[in-house]
């Protein structure tokens, strides 16, 4: 029997098999270790439910993890099909342990079997392929966990991923689908959900791409759900859809499995470039909170790696708990109420609690620190890769003797296997460092610090000579010193003499160039951090201007007149050789956050330098300015703007004009020129590019390798057309590992681009289906789908590529021309929608080249024209081509049902456009259009959002003239012709005292009465014509209710016109008529200034009828009604 104190006895023999299990190559070696393995292992099971001294948690885990890898590692052996091999025979062996361990342990403490459940079943599914006994036994292991353990396990199977579609599965599927049916049908929300609360440890794993296989799928299949989860959560920060964006994104760059990648790259093409409503994506500091949370998470990473595969980073891990839990800093971190961290590391443990020991620190002096870490060779001038730099610097920070923690010092056997633990570390070695407050550690950090940015800023624009052979254009490497510099900051300055510090001074604990590190944060693309970084070095600046001045008596004058303005378009740094202007950083950050505001702030929109002004064109969309200024740039030599001026040609629409030119490029076409041309072939439809048949993936850019699959989709080349899909997918996922979550700007082209990747994937699956499947199925679901963006820039290309897949089909039937101009109309109305005339031009133009025999499209695209010049100003040929077309609708009305239902929305759509400029008489409008366009429609017995619409064009109108007679009637104007007209019946009145006779006679007295019965039957017709509007206007809000909920706001402006009558009959007349068909709750928001209004003893010019139509309208309002009422009430406010 094994004695139960020694758990750390038993680590030591776990460790030694294991190293010799995994070191050794040769198979019949590896048996014969495994055979001891499992010697031990049975022993131990035996005293499992004695928790083994307190070794219970760690043991199994270690057990589980081994026997795992084992089997993944047999996998890869060539004789795992065989069964007289050892690699199956050892495979045999370990699926036999880890039945019997599993066995055993779920009797003692099911919960701790929980954990791993998902890692060992996704891991052993691939096994079912193998070789029949493998397969038998995996069937049994998996039995015994998901049908014999059922209950014990029902949490953790709930959250399993589904089981592949093979016939060895159905029962352990038809067991899952029990279990987690068993609360109802689980949603696309839920599922969402549940990938959301995964532990990072565990997508990290090669296993997590079962997971994002079946999330894909899920997404691909549930497009109904996705579509009201996208649609309910527009304008809605922080939702699901930018929680999952954020999760892939991130798992993107914890992978490298090629089929977990496409996985996460086919999840985000159903997303696309949806709108995440906020400009960064949420991100957890995992350098936040105070020493005691740091120390604990690095206790948390060891305890990771000592699971990992690599039995090095084992041993090496091991080898530094021990040592740091024997230190007395190490013993106190055991008494804070984190169980769960150190539950498995009780084999670390020192064997008594008062084991503790107090080793002393080394020291070194100056000189000896100096010699150690001043070399510019360690920080910057340096080309080895990432992972052997940073080995290197945090080594020999942590052999230096300036490091104080002895938590920190004992870490260097895993710093010399681990980049990553690196660069978690390396921050926090720095700052322990510069804690010791002495100058000379100070002055030697902040120098090499500033050099490697300063490096970086003197190579960055020479990038492509050097390329990232120099450290200090990686951008892993700029990214950890960025790192660095982000956390001293949030760390607190232990105060210095009498002076009180703020937070202000914890951006000093290095003497940097602050400006060089918004260069280098440029460079990674974290903008936010180029914009914090370039204002703190802009305040530095101020206050060194401002400090001689304050002896000044003009000091205040001169601070006053300081301004934001002169400060940023001035300043600017040239530090050994290195000249930057902060404007231009500041400029270009603000671009790629997309904040609309932030650009004008920095300077844009006053500055006359071309490039600024280039700048500003761009982001305001003024294209045609921006080509002009390229092209003069490039008549002045300047060369480097070649490249922009062909893009800024694509954003103007220029398609055939940029693929003439670079048809004839005199240079090579490498690089972005490549990229252009693929990506304007496509756009014009020119499949005849001379290409060589196989690239590999690191040569073809993206462009070129959709412009692949659409030609080889064209040829039906099916297989070429999955591979090079496969190479797109690739280069847009790469692009997303190197991109920066600091801003959503940054993600949404690369979104686009597999939101591209899909469209064409989605007609090759409906191509090459063995369902009956047809292309209707996929032109309904393009029909259907919503796209949702905030940017046209990131929809055009998907619309592009739909037309473009469309072209290219061998089978051009009517259903496949009309849906492609149907796609083409939708993406001339976006582009009129984001004031892209020049886009939508073109789009028409294609339209009109076109044709249909689909009555219904013919008039959508003439429409559609005439919108496009009303838009862009041309109104004279835009209601020229209504009248035309409203004249050939009038005329196959009779005839024709679909020119009937067609005619009255022209009719609206002209009408509208005519009361926009007032271009005709108010009544000609109202009665020969407004009301018209109703009646038509009341007469189709037309539902929806187009009678609404009609009803409301109608109301609007009829308000808005109403509301111009009263206001006329309110006017000084109108007050002195009043004043006037009772002049003149007073002089009529004296006049009538001479007598009949000399009345007839006198001439004064005939024109005088003349202009009063004109002026009379003007305000009496002016008085009807506001009763009329007021009427019309009341009706058709009222119906706008009725019959739907789209303008429900419309009842604030019908009771404001309510109240503002209290004397009219009708008015009060027509509410009481139609408030039983208004849905009460639409009252909710107004309840306390009906109820005002209700009065006993109402005033003696108020119509009875008022107060009777609000009491209906309070006695509809309901208990329910009221219940709602309170609760919004008290969420306002908090409650």
């Amino acid at each position: 029997m094994l004695v139960l104190s020694t758990c750390d006895s038993l680590q030591k023999i776990l460790e030694q098999l294991s190293l010799r299990l995994f070191t050794d190559h040769r198979l019949h070696e590896k048996r014969r270790v495994l055979l001891m393995y499992r010697l031990i292992c049975r022993r131990m099971l035996r005293d499992l439910e004695g928790g083994l001294g307190g070794g219970f948690v760690f043991i199994l885990r270690e057990i589980i993890h081994r026997l795992v890898y084992l089997l993944q590692e047999m996998k890869e052996q060539e004789g795992i099909r065989n069964e007289d091999r050892h690699a199956n025979n050892i495979s045999c062996m370990a699926l036999e342990l880890l039945h019997d361990v599993l066995k055993t342990a779920i009797l003692i403490n099911s919960k701790e079997v929980e954990k791993y459940l998902k890692f060992i079943i996704s891991s052993l599914i691939p096994f079912t392929k193998l070789s029949p006994l493998l397969c038998e036994q995996v069937k049994n292991l998996l039995r015994m966990l998901i049908i014999d353990n059922k209950r014990g396990l029902k949490s953790a199977i709930a959250l399993l991923d589904p089981f592949p579609d093979r016939e060895e599965f159905q029962e352990f599927t038809a067991v899952y689908q029990e279990v987690r049916l068993a609360n109802g049908p689980t949603t696309l929300c839920q599922i969402i959900s549940n990938y959301l609360n995964e532990d990072e440890k565990i997508l990290s794993m090669e296993h997590s791409k079962e997971e994002l296989h079946f999330l894909s799928q899920e997404l691909a299949s549930k497009t109904d759900e996705f579509s009201d989860l996208m649609e309910s959560e527009q304008g809605k920060p922080g939702g699901l859809l930018s929680g999952l964006v954020m999760k892939l994104v991130k798992h993107s760059q914890m992978v490298k499995d090629t089929q977990a990648l496409k996985a996460i790259g086919q999840c985000l093409g159903v997303v696309g470039p949806v709108d995440l409503m906020v400009l960064a994506l949420p991100s957890h500091d995992s350098q936040a909170g105070g020493a005691k949370h740091r120390q604990l998470q690095v206790i948390e990473r060891l305890d990771q790696y000592l699971i990992d595969q690599n039995m090095k980073t084992v041993q090496a891990t091991s080898l530094v708990l021990k040592t740091m839990f024997s230190s007395s800093l190490g013993n106190e971190l055991r008494t804070l109420d984190k169980a769960d961290i150190f539950q498995g590391l009780q084999p670390f443990f020192p064997k008594r609690k008062g084991n503790a020991v107090n080793g002393e620190m080394p020291k070194t002096s100056y000189e000896e620190f100096a010699g150690a870490i001043n070399k510019d060779g360690l920080w910057w001038d340096s080309t080895e890769s990432h992972s052997a730099w940073l080995s290197q610097l945090t080594s020999a920070l942590l052999t230096s003797g300036a490091v104080t923690n002895p938590l920190l010092y004992c870490l260097k056997p895993v710093c010399l296997l681990k980049t990553k633990f690196c660069e978690f570390l390396l921050p926090q070695l720095i700052h322990d460092i510069l804690s010791l407050n002495n100058a000379g550690y100070q002055e030697i950090l902040s120098s090499q610090i500033s050099k490697f940015f300063l490096q970086h800023c003197r190579l960055s624009p020479t990038k492509s000579q050097h390329g990232e052979s120099s450290i200090c254009l990686n951008k892993e490497s700029i990214r950890t010193m960025l790192g660095v510099i982000d956390y001293l900051r949030q760390q607190t300055r232990a105060q210095q003499g009498r002076k009180p510090l703020t937070v202000w001074d914890n951006n000093f604990w290095l003497d940097v160039n602050y400006l060089h590190i918004a260069k280098a944060a440029l460079y990674c693309s974290s903008h936010f951090s180029t914009v914090l970084y370039a204002e703190i070095w802009c305040n530095c600046h101020r206050q060194q201007e401002e400090t001689p001045k304050r002896s000044s008596k003009l000091y205040e004058a001169v601070s006053q007149s300081f301004t934001q303005d002169s400060q940023v378009d001035s300043l600017s740094s040239d530090c050994e050789g290195v000249s930057l202007n902060v404007q231009d950083i500041l400029l270009e950050a603000y671009r790629q956050i997309g904040d609309p505001d932030g650009v004008y702030g920095c300077g844009a929109g006053r500055l006359a330098d071309p490039v600024s002004r280039i700048r500003m064109y761009e982001h305001e969309g003024q294209w045609e300015k921006a080509v002009i200024t390229y092209d003069i740039g490039l008549q002045q030599h300047a060369a480097e703007q070649e490249v922009d001026l062909l893009k800024a040609l694509d954003s103007f629409g220029s398609h055939h004009l940029l693929d003439n030119y670079l048809e004839n490029y005199p240079k090579s076409k490498t690089g972005e020129i490549r990229n252009l041309v693929f990506m304007s072939a496509i756009k014009v439809g020119k499949w005849d590019l001379a290409i060589e048949e196989s690239p590999s993936g690191s040569e073809c850019r993206f462009s070129e390798a959709m412009y692949r699959s659409l030609n080889s989709l064209k040829d039906s080349q099916f297989s070429l057309v999955s591979s090079s899909l496969d190479i797109a997918r690739e280069d847009a996922i790469r692009r997303l590992q190197e991109a920066s979550i600091e801003s959503c700007r940054c993600l949404y082209p690369i979104l686009s681009d597999l939101k591209c990747v899909s469209q064409i994937e989605q007609a090759l699956s409906t191509l090459t289906s063995s369902e009956s499947r047809s292309i209707e199925d996929i032109l309904k679901a393009w029909t259907q789908e919503k796209l949702f963006s905030n940017d046209f820039e990131y929809i055009e290309p998907i619309y592009n590529i739909r037309v473009s897949v469309l072209q290219v089909l061998h089978n051009q039937t009517d259903s496949v021309q009309t849906c492609m101009q149907r796609e083409l109309l939708e993406l001339s109305r976006l582009a009129v929608q984001n004031n892209r005339y020049m886009v939508a031009e073109r789009v028409v133009s294609k339209l009109k080249s076109l044709e249909t025999l689909d009555f219904n499209l013919q008039v959508d695209k003439l429409t559609e024209e005439a919108n496009l010049f009303w838009a862009r100003g041309e109104q004279n040929i835009a209601k020229h081509m209504m009248k035309k077309l409203l004249k050939m609708l009038e005329q196959k009305q009779e005839s024709n049902i679909e020119a009937a239902k067609l005619y009255p929305r022209v009719l609206s759509m002209f009408g509208n456009w005519l009361a926009e400029t007032h271009s005709e008489n108010p009544n000609i409008i109202m009665e020969d259009y407004l009301e018209k366009t109703v009646t038509l429609l009341e007469s189709l017995e037309e539902e929806g959002d187009i009678i609404l619409d009609a009803h409301l064009s109608l109301a609007r109108f009829a308000d808005g003239q109403y509301q111009h007679i009263v206001n006329y009637m309110k006017s000084s104007t109108f007050e002195a012709k009043q004043n006037l007209m009772l002049k003149a019946k007073r002089e009529m009145m004296r006049m009538q005292q001479l007598g009949k006779e000399e009345l007839d006679k006198d001439r004064y007295f005939r024109t005088l009465s003349k202009q009063s019965e004109i002026d009379q039957s003007e305000l009496d017709a002016m008085g009807e014509d506001r009763e009329r509007y007021l009427k019309q206007a009341v009706q058709n809000y009222i119906k706008c209710l009725k019959h739907g909920d789209k303008h429900d706001i419309r009842l604030f402006r019908l009771v404001s016109l309510w109240f503002s009558n209290p004397t009219s009959a009708d008015i009060s007349g027509l509410i009481m008529i139609n408030i039983e068909n208004i849905k009460s709750y639409k009252f909710l928001s107004l309840i306390y200034q009906l109820c005002a209004r209700m009065d006993t003893n109402p005033p003696a010019d108020q119509t009875p009828s008022l107060q009777k139509a609000l009491i209906k309208v309070r006695t509809g309002l309901g208990l329910t009604d009221f219940v709602v009422l309170h609760k919004k009430r008290y969420s306002n406010i908090g409650l």
